[in-house]
């Protein structure tokens, strides 16, 4: 990772700070530095606040997310969220068909479902074994007896990846409209929710036909489910894809986020603590 980059006063050999908390890692790979370059010296990142941060993630709560954003992930994620106790029976029927028939690979994984997947059991995230799933389960419902509908949805909200190095809605919007998550349009809610099956096939910069195809069966989802009528649902499809990023991104990625990304990885496993929501 060499090039010029210009770096602070270096930190001292101990990655915690006073409080016995992991201090934020930055620079390449150096606690206290102010930039991540390239090996030509093109700076990839910048430390705006004196730390690039591990994740690009502004958790805010549910009352600042657009309705239509939190209707489209329930839509086209889990349509009977509101009915299920954290595991959907009927999905995991109609999946099962579906797939014995030799059609569209399906999942039947609800939304608590997923949200365990990628907190508690992240290290487990690629386990397709038997007893994965029975944990995933069951730590699904017992999480479903301690919080409401509404807080798990801000839950999944803040923490699912959604491309472009950003976790949760907020750094998603920012990252592809320049605007907070509480002001996107249903095309825009609609786009963001779509990435959650697959943001890094799906990311608009990439594959704008993709992510407007995507974008559009959330469209009929929240049509055929109730949350949007026929001509809203006409307006938003016709609607044409318009991408602006931050221009000072607040985790101070500018470019490569994919690479930007492996560094942070690299960098997590050695300074921090496992914990989803560092």
């Amino acid at each position: 990772m060499g090039g010029s980059c210009a770096h602070t006063e270096p930190a001292s050999s101990s990655s915690e700070s006073s409080t016995g908390a992991p201090e934020p890692v930055c620079g390449d790979g150096v606690v206290g530095g102010e930039e991540l370059c390239d090996g030509a010296g093109f700076c990839l990142g910048v430390c705006p606040t004196g730390a690039l941060t591990l994740e690009n993630r502004e958790t805010v709560p549910i009352s600042k997310m657009a309705t239509d954003l939190v209707n489209g992930i329930v839509a086209v994620e889990d349509e009977r969220f509101y009915e299920h106790n954290g595991i959907d029976p009927i999905g995991i029927v109609r999946a099962a068909v579906s797939n014995l028939k030799g059609g569209d690979r399906q999942g039947a994984s609800t939304i608590t479902q997923q949200y365990i997947r990628q907190t508690v059991l992240r290290d487990e995230a690629y386990d397709i074994s038997y007893a994965r799933k029975v944990r995933e389960a069951y730590l699904a419902m017992e999480v479903e007896k301690r919080h409401t509908k509404r807080e798990i949805l801000e839950f999944y909200l803040n923490t699912i990846y959604l491309g472009e190095g950003t976790y949760g809605a907020e750094a998603a919007s920012r990252a592809y409209f320049a605007k907070a998550a509480s002001e996107l349009s249903l095309a825009q809610a609609a786009l963001i929710a779509g990435l959650a099956q697959s943001p890094s096939r799906l990311d608009p910069y990439v594959n704008p036909d993709g992510a407007i195809a995507r974008r559009n069966e959330v469209l009929d989802a929240m049509l055929s489910n109730g949350y949007i009528d026929k001509k809203a649902h006409g307006e938003a499809v016709a609607t044409k894809l318009s991408l602006k990023r931050t221009k000072d991104p607040s985790d101070g990625v500018y470019a490569a986020p994919y690479f930007v990304a492996h560094v942070k990885k690299q960098l997590q496993q050695q300074f921090l603590q496992k914990d989803p929501h560092q």
